[in-house]
């Protein structure tokens, strides 16, 4: 009986040891260094949730709380980010300038434009070049000259460089590119750069209108084959002309998207 005691108490004390073990591995010390590897992996989401243990685990770790703001942004999530932000801080005073700037990146990429801005007095450094980001995104590109005139940080000087060629690229009038292709099928495709579509609209509207003249030749005004081509024809005619003023407004809508993605990623790219 008392061999099986000594047994018994053997097999406590190795339990034991294995589960002190096993809790050691979720602490601090633990937890941050297998965030930091998940991050330096590129595994942001799941870097995201060990930070979020390290800061329950150690709330006064700031390194810990700037590390899980970048990983939301860096996993695409911001608005999980900005949740985590207003939970983990007080309010923004509180933060440190490198978490602020962080929450910054998130509004940006949450498009929340006015809260970005609203955020900008609080923000460590110049600003100017934000400021001129946030009217870019905001649809007001044109109104930037003043501040990036003033303004002498690197961003500003990218910032002026692709809304410069924002300003000189040509857009397309949509009513152009309808009467063009109204006058010639494809062609208003053909001005608004898009060849291929512009091949496909005449050969369309000229194939059937060809196959319905024949109809109309050989068996006059009664031909089915006349009517059904014909009305295929002036289908495709009239498709053709409104897709023409539909592409235009798109071309142009795409030169805007382009300037818009070009500060976005300006405003949220950065190191580490």
């Amino acid at each position: 009986m008392t061999r099986y005691k000594w047994l018994a108490l053997a097999a406590f004390l190795v339990g034991g040891h294995f589960t002190v073990s096993a809790q050691d591995i979720y602490d601090a010390a633990h937890t941050r260094t297998f965030a930091d590897y998940l991050f330096d992996k590129g595994e942001y989401a799941e870097a995201a949730l060990e930070y979020e243990r390290l800061v329950f685990l150690s709330p006064s770790d700031s390194r810990a709380r700037v590390r899980l703001l970048q990983a939301y942004r860096h996993a695409g999530r911001p608005a999980e980010g900005i949740r985590s932000f207003h939970r983990i801080y007080a309010s923004i005073d509180s933060a440190s300038p490198q978490a602020r700037r962080e929450l910054f990146r998130l509004y940006v990429m949450a498009d929340r434009y006015e809260e970005a801005r609203q955020l900008l007095p609080h923000l460590s450094g110049p600003t100017e070049g934000l400021e001129a980001g946030l009217f870019i995104l905001s649809g007001q590109a044109d109104s930037v000259g003043p501040i990036l005139s003033q303004c002498s940080e690197a961003l500003c000087e990218k910032l002026g460089y692709h809304v410069d060629i924002w300003q000189r690229t040509r857009r397309r009038s949509p009513f152009v590119a309808g009467a063009l292709s109204a006058l010639l099928p494809g062609a208003g495709k053909l001005y608004v750069k898009r060849p291929l579509d512009a091949a496909f609209a005449f050969i369309f509207v000229a194939g059937n209108a060809w196959q319905s003249w024949l109809g109309f030749k050989r068996e006059g005004m009664k031909s089915v084959r006349g009517w059904i081509f014909g009305g295929l024809a002036a289908g495709f005619y009239l498709g053709n002309v409104w897709g023409s003023v539909r592409a235009a407004k798109r071309y142009n809508q795409q030169i805007d998207e382009r300037l818009h993605r070009q500060a976005r990623h300006l405003l949220v790219a950065s190191p580490r």
